[in-house]
This record gives structure tokens, C-alpha cells and sequence, in this order.
């Protein structure tokens, strides 16, 4: 099969704003809205070693109300605008992003520079904020299938003594003051390098009086931290949240993966797409089409700069949960000895020719990939080198995928989420040697 061509996409223009102040402006010409991500390359563990209840209060509580405006007048200007302006925190960034109209970007970009430089932090919004958490933690999180079956399998990957895996610690969300949130934004500012990512139909000339007067007096020297390095599990865990009376169970596997880098990443996208990445998938086919187990199932390859994982997770009645496993470890040991078949490679890497293809057609889609690039440390090169190498994969390679990151003797953690007394005869089935948890556990990560 000859693929077809592929478009031509642009490296971004690089500007400096000022020191310690990067743009990267995308143009995407005749697409009506921009988006703007002003990226500071400091997050929770360099704030506070950590995702602490004041560094995570900061990200979700700069984008309520600035200094300028209290919370109704800046949600107003924004819903009359059809302005968006959000932040947001990580464990080695934050931010404050920007989708707007093209007419309104001056507006946006204003509104943007409050929200990051001059938060209010309201004292009522900061106890509403602290009350819905509290209420997630300790009831709605609980009752939610979904939330505690995730809680679990995200606590179970990731060890309590490594940042990436820290619990929460419910009685330390009221603790936080306005105070703390003003002094530690501040250090945020003036430790901070700065990236912004402009995506849409607009030049230099048009932006950077713009990003001048919203973003004036922050940049620091630097760059981004590396992640920190971080053991994978190993051997097979099976955790199971007991939710009584329920007729539905969750179902999710994670296996070790790649790491970005890592020279078999294309082959691992390409098995795992064949797996369970699209809707014709061969987990799709098997669950859903064949045996009418749920009405979908997926599998998810996540990669970053020190870790990497598969995540397999699907709905179905709770009768049906030891045959569900059953027919997902038969789809992974048929990879293991067969590998991915030469149509299956095809039509992956003719899915990402079309995803590439289809970049420019909305500022949404090109702030998407721009921004996974950058997440990702790549250039648009990396990025095409890595979809041509695609069309080199082959059977063997895959096979090889499966051997070493899907095969039973690798690490898995298992988390099924339902009725235990349905449950536990089918795991005792299995074979499996099972933890069992009350949902409250499992969304605190208290096992």
C-alpha cells in the first residue's frame, strides 16, 4: 500500500518577549479562534516539594477572580466574550491558558495576563473550593464507581514515598489561607522561566504588544526540570473495590510500557492501537461485537520522559467479569505469539497520516498537536521521523512489543470494581490473589 503524502507542517516561530520570556507562534491561517498557553516551568514539587494542598489550591484557584475583577464579573466578561481562561498545575509546571475569538484577543490576552499575575484568591472561594474537595474525598468520590476504580489503580501504580504517587491528606485542605496562596504565587513568578504558545491566524506584530503589557516583570533564567525518575511495579497485583448491590463492575489493567524515548516506542503505539486504540480495535471486536460484554472497551498508551504504561479498561455486567479477563489476557498472549498483522500496521499508520494531515484544521487541533510537542520535547522533524518510521514496523516487532511489556510474566496490576460476593468467585476462579478494598480507601490511597 502506498500511503498518502503527507502536508507540510511548520516548526513554530521563536521569539524572545524578554529575558526568560520564550514565544512560540504557530500560524494557522483562516481559522477564527487563538490559543494562547503561557507555560511556567515550575510546579508542585519545586514549589513545594510536592502536590501539596497549597500548591494544587494555587492552580485551581487563580482563574476565579483577579484583583480587577471578583468572580461574577470576570466569569461575565468572559461568557459575553466567548473568551475561555483557565489555569492549571502540574509537578513541574503550570499556567494559565487562553481560547478566544481572534476579535476578542486583546481582550483574551488581558484577562489572561490577570488571571496569572494578579489572582485574588478570594476567601469564600477559597472554603467553597476546600468544601467541594472535602466532599469528594470523603462522599462523592466514594459513590463514584469510576472515581475509586481510577483512585486505585493510580495509588497502586505509583508508590506514597515518590511525589508522583502522593496521597492526599484530607484534614490539610481546610489549613490553607489566602496567605499562603499569595505567598507562594508569588515565589511561583519569580522562580519561573516562561514559555507562551501562540496557535492560530495571527503574526508577531499582531501579538507581542499584546503579550508585552499582560505578561510584563515575570521570566526567570532556566529551564524545565527533568521528571523524576520513578520504578515501574512489579509482579501481578489485583486490587478489587467492593461495591455492593451494583450490577455493573469496572474492569482495568495496567502493564509497563516504553518510556518516551525509548527506541520501541512506534512499535508499542502501533500494537497497543491494534490492541485497543480505536474503535475496531481487537479488544472492541472481541467485547463488545462478539460476546456483547459492553458497549466499548479501550486500551491507552501513555508515554513520558521516565515512565511509560498501557492502561486496558472496560464496563461490563459483573456475571461477566471473569470472562471479560479471560478474553482480554486471550487478546494479549494471541500479540505475545502472532504480533499485529501487516493490515493492522497499514491502517495504523494510515490513522496517523490522517491525524497529521488534519493538524490545521482548527486552531484546536494545532494548539493539540503544537502542544504535545512541546510537552514532549520534540520539533515537528521528531515528530515526522517518528510517523515514518511507523511505516517500517513489522510483525516482528510487535511480537517483540508483546514479549516484553504484555506478556503474563511481566508486571500488571489488576483493579475490578463491583459486587464482592459476584466478584469473589470468579477471581477465585482466576487464580487471583485478591486485596479488597472499601471504596473510601481506595480514593485516599489508604491501602
Amino acid at each position: 500500500m502506498t500511503p498518502p503524502s503527507r502536508l507540510d507542517l511548520a516548526e513554530p516561530d521563536v521569539y524572545e518577549l524578554a529575558p526568560g520570556v520564550a514565544v512560540k507562534l504557530i500560524n494557522v491561517p483562516g481559522v477564527r479562534s487563538v490559543e494562547v498557553t503561557t507555560i511556567l516551568h515550575r510546579g508542585t514539587q519545586e514549589l513545594a516539594g510536592g502536590p501539596t494542598e497549597t500548591a494544587q489550591a494555587l492552580g485551581a484557584l487563580m482563574d476565579v477572580a483577579t484583583l480587577k475583577r471578583d468572580a461574577d464579573a470576570l466569569s461575565l466578561v468572559q461568557d459575553l466574550n466567548e473568551i475561555a481562561v483557565y489555569s492549571w498545575m502540574g509537578h513541574h509546571r503550570g499556567g494559565v491558558g487562553l481560547s478566544c475569538p481572534k476579535s476578542e484577543l486583546p481582550l483574551g490576552v488581558e484577562l489572561m495576563g490577570e488571571v496569572l499575575l494578579t489572582p485574588a484568591f478570594p476567601k469564600a472561594d477559597l472554603k467553597r473550593n476546600q468544601r467541594y474537595r472535602k466532599l469528594f474525598y470523603t462522599v462523592d468520590g466514594p459513590s463514584d464507581a469510576a472515581a475509586s476504580a481510577r483512585a486505585a489503580m493510580g495509588f497502586a501504580w505509583n508508590p506514597a514515598d515518590h511525589p508522583y504517587g502522593a496521597r492526599p491528606v484530607v484534614k490539610d485542605i481546610t489549613k490553607v489561607k489566602t496567605g499562603d496562596l499569595v505567598d507562594l504565587h508569588r515565589e511561583w513568578l519569580e522562580i519561573s522561566p516562561v514559555t507562551v504558545l501562540v496557535v492560530g491566524d495571527v503574526t508577531w506584530e499582531q501579538v507581542r504588544p499584546l503579550l508585552s503589557k499582560a505578561l510584563d516583570g515575570i521570566g526567570a533564567e532556566g529551564v524545565q526540570n527533568p521528571d523524576l525518575p520513578i520504578d515501574p511495579p512489579t509482579g501481578q497485583r489485583v486490587i478489587a473495590v467492593e461495591r455492593p448491590g451494583e450490577n455493573q463492575a469496572k474492569i482495568s489493567l495496567r502493564t509497563v510500557a516504553p518510556s518516551r524515548d525509548a527506541d520501541d516506542r512506534v512499535a508499542t503505539e502501533m500494537t497497543n492501537w491494534a490492541f485497543g486504540g480505536h474503535f475496531l480495535s481487537r479488544l472492541n471486536r472481541n467485547l463488545r461485537e462478539d460476546k456483547g460484554f459492553t458497549y466499548g472497551s479501550r486500551s491507552r498508551y501513555f508515554q513520558a520522559e521516565t515512565r511509560g504504561f498501557i492502561t486496558v479498561s472496560v464496563d461490563v455486567k459483573v456475571k461477566n467479569v471473569e470472562a471479560a479477563i479471560t478474553e482480554i489476557q486471550r487478546e494479549i498472549d494471541a500479540l505475545v505469539t502472532e504480533g499485529v498483522t501487516e493490515s493492522e500496521l497499514g491502517a495504523s499508520a494510515l490513522e496517523e497520516i490522517s491525524y497529521w494531515n488534519g493538524v490545521l484544521e482548527t486552531a484546536g487541533t494545532a494548539d493539540g498537536f503544537y502542544s504535545s510537542l512541546f510537552d514532549d520535547g520534540e520539533s515537528v522533524a521528531d515528530a515526522r521521523s517518528r510517523g515514518d518510521a511507523a511505516l517500517e514496523v513489522s510483525i516482528a516487532d510487535t511480537i517483540e512489543v508483546a514479549k516484553t511489556w504484555l506478556a503474563s510474566d511481566k508486571a500488571r496490576v489488576w483493579v475490578i470494581s463491583g459486587d464482592p460476593e459476584k466478584l469473589r468467585p470468579q477471581l477465585d476462579s482466576l487464580g487471583f490473589k485478591v486485596e479488597w478494598l472499601k471504596p473510601e480507601d481506595a480514593i485516599l490511597g489508604t491501602f
